[in-house]
């Protein structure tokens, strides 16, 4: 699943412009290839007030976008392991916590991404709207899962879908 063409070219058009801010503070030029977004993007979730500042430099947003831009600072970037796609999203597991999130794509599904079911992906979540979305900025990680680890993610997904404690939007500070 992902978001609507129109959400995502808003998505797109505000984070693309927000990591290129970052990386010509960080780098005096723009990104011009993904590992330059990837390290912008992890320069950022590193450094939250850059959202902020950026906002404070951009007089002519819409309120619209200043609430989309804010969003971004519920987002955190982290290693998750994929689970699968759902007919309304996808689902990630967050190991260091044991949290399961629902996201969505932003121009495409997450299975188009990643290469299989339980695999280790480094990657950013975060609020877009109602929902939580993947940034796309996906590091696949050559790490297999045994068969006694994917039974235990599938239990311990079994009960956080049984106790309602999938995560399909991010808490704001």
């Amino acid at each position: 699943m992902k978001i609507p063409k129109n959400d995502a070219q808003i998505f797109l058009g505000l984070y693309k412009t927000v990591l290129n801010s970052v990386f010509q503070m960080e780098f005096n030029r723009i990104c011009a290839e993904k590992d330059e977004y990837v390290k912008s993007r992890d320069i950022l979730y590193n450094n939250l007030y850059l959202i902020d500042a950026y906002i404070e430099l951009e007089p002519d947003l819409t309120p619209e976008y200043i609430k989309i831009l804010k969003d971004f600072t519920t987002g955190f970037r982290d290693k998750f392991i994929y689970i699968r796609t759902l007919k309304k999203h996808s689902i990630f597991f967050q190991p260091s916590t044991n949290k399961f999130y629902c996201v969505l794509g932003i121009t495409n599904s997450v299975d188009d991404l990643v290469p299989c079911e339980f695999c280790l992906i480094d990657t950013a979540i975060l609020n877009f709207k109602t929902q939580i979305v993947c940034d796309g900025l996906i590091k696949h990680n050559n790490v297999s899962l045994g068969p006694n680890m994917k039974k235990e993610i599938k239990e311990k997904y079994r009960l956080a879908k049984e106790n309602n404690e999938l995560i399909s939007y991010l808490k704001t500070a």
